[in-house]
């Protein structure tokens, strides 16, 4: 209906109010709805991003408890190396003497140069500016370089004896043999490697 300067009657006034009312009704409706609509979606999202703020959080968190237990890792695991460095100078200071003895005592023996070997190795290792944890795997690799082989089998005393005389580097001298002078057998079976000390 268009407005004109006319007179209108009172029953086309109130056509024309209730077909403004349905139609801002109408529009006023789809807006609540609309506005239902976007109200829930904000809810939903709401709920969302607390979720998310809880996972964020449950993974800082998580994080930080990781941190803390790997620093507490690495604590120990340096704590363990200073050990193991400490342990290795005791024994570079407890055992130079005995070493000292026996590389002057049997220079040629297999066993004793490898002993002295891994010794110096350690010695040096644990004199040096490295940091711990190299300072083990170096010793680590030294003792597996010079690992004495232990014979397996039945302990042969005549057939070691043997062994050592006809070696030629043995440190082995004839002229204690054929001029002994006071020979205690104790301390020869010692010297032999026959009895244990």
């Amino acid at each position: 209906m268009i407005l004109n300067k006319k007179k209108y009657k009172k029953i086309e006034v109130e056509s024309l109010i209730n077909e403004n009312i349905a139609s801002y009704e109408e529009k006023l409706n789809a807006l609540k709805e609309r506005l239902n609509d976007l109200t829930a979606e904000n809810a939903s999202l709401k709920g969302e991003l607390l979720l998310y703020k809880e996972k964020d959080a449950q993974i800082s968190l998580a994080l930080k408890s990781a941190e803390e237990k790997a620093l507490n890792i690495e604590k120990r695991a340096e704590k363990r190396y200073n050990a193991e460095i400490l342990s290795l100078k005791n024994f570079s200071v407890k055992w130079k003497t005995y070493f000292d003895y026996l590389i002057k005592k049997y220079p040629m023996y297999p066993a004793v140069t490898k002993a002295n070997k891994l010794f110096l190795d350690i010695e040096k290792c644990v004199n040096s500016n490295l940091d711990s944890k190299s300072i083990v795997k170096i010793i680590e690799d030294a003792i597996k370089e010079n690992k004495v082989e232990i014979p397996s089998g039945i302990f042969n005393p005549k057939k070691k004896i043997e062994e050592y005389v006809s070696s030629e580097t043995n440190g082995f001298n004839l002229e204690e043999v054929l001029n002994p002078g006071e020979l205690d057998l104790g301390d020869l079976c010692k010297e032999l490697g026959l009895t244990e000390e």
